[in-house]
């Protein structure tokens, strides 16, 4: 056949011509390569990921959960719990009110349902404690990514013609 640019003649093998060609022994030498593991970006990307956001986010929340564990003791410790029990919600803000004209100060109680307490600290706490132990999750996938074996892989050496 002649190529239509050139002009120049090629030989075109026939299909039963493939059939003689020889293949690739296993005598020939295979070369091995390492890859690295497919998990292993994922691995560090994930576990870094959860170790700076919910170790940051598991940091403020402790942070502010012991402010309202501060802010509920401080309640405790000021007002009986019976104060509430006997007042309307109108006398509670009166005697706030009072409280704050007479000291200049806020007093350490809220007159309102939307009150901070030790209780809600307590449970804001432990959900930090619940955010720092997926910081230390994502910690560990970090230090696998690390550690994952790398994979062999076996290349055949094409013979040239």
């Amino acid at each position: 056949m002649e190529c239509p640019k050139c002009q120049h003649s090629l030989e075109i093998p026939k299909l039963r011509d493939f059939a003689s060609l020889s293949a690739t022994t296993d005598s020939q030498p295979q070369a091995a390569a390492k890859i690295s593991h497919p998990l292993r970006p994922w691995f560090f990307v994930i576990g870094l990921g959860a170790l700076v956001l919910c170790g940051i986010t598991g940091y403020l929340l402790l942070d502010y959960a012991n402010g309202m564990m501060r802010l509920g003791e401080r309640y405790t410790e000021s007002v009986a719990p019976p104060f509430f029990d006997d007042r309307s919600n109108d006398e509670l803000w009166a005697s706030w009110y009072e409280f704050f004209e007479q000291n200049r100060d806020l007093p350490p109680w809220q007159p309102s349902k939307i009150k901070l307490t030790y209780d809600q600290g307590v449970l804001f706490q432990y959900i930090a404690y619940g955010l720092f132990a997926l910081a230390a999750i994502g910690m560990v996938l970090m230090i696998c990514s690390f550690v994952l074996p790398d994979q062999a892989v076996r290349l055949r050496k094409v013979a040239k013609r």
